[in-house]
C-alpha cells in the first residue's frame, strides 16, 4: 500500500470522524434497545423479567459499544496512513444508518404502540437514503481503487 503524508488536519479530520461513527454507533444500541422494549411490551412480558433481561442487554450493550468503539478508531487510523479514510468513512457511516433505520423501522411497524413512543418516518427514512447514499460512494471508491471491476 501507499502511504500518505499524514498532517495535522489528516488526523483532526479523523478524530471527527470517528466522533460521528461513535454517536452513530450510541444511536444504534439505543434504538436496538427500545425495539426490544417495544417487543418485550407487545408479548405483554412480566415487569420483573423485562427489568432484569434490560439490565443484561445494557451491559451486553456497553461491552459491543466499547468493542465498536475501538475497532472503528483503529481502522480509521489505519485508512489515515493507508489514503482511504473516505472510503472506510462512508463504510461505517452507510452500515450504522442502515442499522439505525432497521431498528427504527422496527418500531414504527409495530402494532399498539402508541404514537409518543412511535419514531418520526422523515428521520427514518433519511436515514436509508444517506446509509445507502454511502455505501454507494464507498462501493464506487473501492471500484476505481481496484481499476474499475
Amino acid at each position: 500500500m501507499n502511504e500518505v503524508k499524514v498532517g495535522f488536519g489528516h488526523h483532526l479530520i479523523y478524530f471527527f470522524c470517528w466522533l460521528i461513527a461513535m454517536v452513530l454507533g450510541f444511536l444504534d444500541l439505543v434504538s436496538v434497545r427500545e425495539l426490544i422494549l417495544s417487543v418485550f411490551a407487545l408479548i405483554d412480558l412480566d415487569l420483573k423479567v423485562v427489568g432484569l433481561l434490560d439490565k443484561l442487554g445494557f451491559f451486553g450493550f456497553g461491552v459491543i459499544g466499547l468493542t465498536v468503539i475501538i475497532l472503528t478508531e483503529g481502522y480509521f487510523r489505519s485508512g489515515v496512513s493507508s489514503g482511504n479514510l473516505f472510503e472506510r468513512v462512508c463504510l461505517i457511516f452507510g452500515v450504522q444508518l442502515l442499522c439505525l433505520f432497521v431498528f427504527e423501522g422496527g418500531r414504527l411497524v409495530i402494532p399498539g404502540i402508541v404514537d409518543v413512543a412511535r419514531p418520526s418516518i422523515i428521520p427514518t427514512v433519511m436515514n436509508l437514503t444517506i446509509g445507502l447514499l454511502c455505501l454507494a460512494v464507498w462501493r464506487r471508491k473501492c471500484q476505481i481503487r481496484l481499476g474499475g471491476l
